[in-house]
């Protein structure tokens, strides 16, 4: 089964906004000591907004236990005036690099910037969805859509599927739209044993006739996602 859904929050935005400003060149000029794994682990509850953040630190471009903190410290400050713009009515809380410990010097100091050196090897499965996110609250695909066959892989091919059509309707209708889409083994790609679309909105009937129609012919062109994966036209990772 592949899942989709549209738009995004202003919360969930905001958090890929965060994530994507850490690898501007402008962002990082001035910080060579800032590595690459950074996790971001974020909730919004009855006016609360917490985030948990892990960001590792290069240790080449880093002196001292002092400068460790010196930095972390910068970092907490940017990312807690970055939500404090967005959500002026909330409580932030900011927790990073959680798992330190200065008594017994472990920190996220790594070679390359990334914790794969030591022996984290991310398999693919619980990646982040084609959005960019893990939206824990919301549906989504069971599998990470990288490392999987851009043919006919159905946890890749429908999961940018139904992003796609979730996509083209919210825009169009204004609306939260989730689509699911759902495989029997034997059938085509064009033709899903199950195809289910919610709206938050209510519908004409008229609406529902055309809805009906412009799904059907994004799921014709089906194929033509695999031609994009390869010109990489999707965000997989």
């Amino acid at each position: 089964m592949g899942v989709g859904f549209a738009p995004l929050t202003k919360f969930e935005k905001s958090i890929l906004t965060l994530e994507e400003s850490f690898c501007k060149h402008s962002f990082k000029k001035n910080k060579p000591w800032l590595g690459t794994d950074i996790k971001i682990m974020a909730s919004k509850i009855n006016g609360e907004l917490d985030v948990t953040i892990c960001i590792p630190q290069i240790a080449a471009y880093v002196k001292s236990e002092r400068e460790y903190k010196k930095n972390l410290v910068a970092m907490n400050k940017y990312i807690k005036n970055f939500f404090e713009k967005r959500f002026q009515k909330y409580k932030i809380k900011i927790s990073m690099n959680t798992r330190d410990d200065f008594e017994t010097g472990e920190l996220y100091l790594t070679a390359i910037g990334s914790s794969i050196e030591s022996g984290d090897e991310g398999l693919v499965g619980r990646g982040n969805r084609i959005n960019g996110l893990i939206s824990q609250t919301k549906p989504y695909t069971m599998e990470g859509a990288a490392g999987k066959n851009p043919v006919y892989h159905i946890g890749k091919i429908y999961h940018i599927a139904a992003q796609n059509i979730a996509n083209m309707l919210s825009k169009k209708y204004k609306s939260y739209v989730e689509v699911y889409l759902i495989s029997q083994s034997g059938r085509l790609l064009i033709d899903p044993w199950k195809t289910v679309v919610g709206f938050e909105k209510n519908l004409t009937i008229s609406q529902k006739k055309i809805i009906e129609k412009e799904i059907e012919k994004s799921l014709n062109s089906i194929p033509k996602i695999t031609k994009n994966i390869l010109n990489k036209k999707y965000r997989i990772a």
